[in-house]
């Protein structure tokens, strides 16, 4: 208790001053929305776990250069989703970037289960995996991630145009899919 009170106070000094027992603060607490923003880019429990460090490690190595007006939780989660990125990009210049179903065993839902139906939001994640990797990266970085068409679009590389229409295809895709599929079970 008395660690986490002094890790506050360093936190809210001057971010250059970031003792080890600041960074441990740092990672108790925003841990879990660092892991959870990677998986749900990566899909692999495994490789997000990876980001997390890496993540905590880049931030470490670059808080000399942080600005104070910056929001941690913010840049953490900016670092992450980056880095994230950065490893589908590379896994599809490996291999195309569709997801096995083996590596989707276990996976955590992106959908928020509490506002929906259990049965809609299974149904739901089922017709997410149908889209096109792309589509599906986008939407749950802008709907599971809450970032901004501007923030996924420079995440990504494309511009905010092409992020708005892949997001409106995908919402008429999964609007299409889920509407038929109510109606097939009627």
């Amino acid at each position: 208790m008395i660690c986490d009170i002094v890790a506050k106070q360093t936190l809210t000094s001057d971010t250059r001053k970031l003792s080890g027992g600041s960074i441990s603060y740092l990672f108790r607490i925003h841990a879990p929305m660092i892991l959870n923003a990677a998986f749900r880019v990566l899909r692999d429990r495994s490789l997000a776990e990876d980001v997390l460090q890496e993540t905590f490690l880049r931030f470490y190595q670059m808080k000399d250069r942080v600005d104070e007006a910056l929001s941690i939780p913010g840049l953490l989660r900016r670092i992450s989703i980056n880095m994230s990125v950065d490893i589908l990009r590379k896994r599809g210049r490996e291999r195309s970037l569709q997801v096995d179903e083996e590596e989707d065993q276990g996976s955590m839902p992106s959908v928020p289960i509490a506002q929906v139906d259990l049965n809609e939001a299974l149904i739901v994640r089922e017709l997410l995996e149908r889209l096109p990797s792309v589509d599906r990266l986008i939407l749950e970085l802008r709907y599971g991630e809450q970032l901004s068409y501007a923030e996924i679009s420079q995440a990504l590389d494309m511009t905010i145009a092409a992020v708005a229409q892949r997001i409106r295809r995908g919402k008429n895709t999964l609007r299409r899919e889920f509407e038929s599929g109510k109606k097939g079970a009627a």
